[in-house]
């Protein structure tokens, strides 16, 4: 919540199975959203 009231930037890291690229995308996608620059 910090970094979006902050409009930080932010990098995810997620592992390369099926369900980590897939919770990467939603949380990537869901912070995109709400205005912040994603790097993953």
């Amino acid at each position: 919540m910090k970094a979006i009231e902050n409009q930080e930037k932010v990098i995810i890291y997620g592992d390369y199975d099926v369900d980590g690229i897939t919770s990467t995308m939603v949380l990537k996608t869901f912070l995109n959203e709400h205005g912040l620059e994603v790097r993953i």
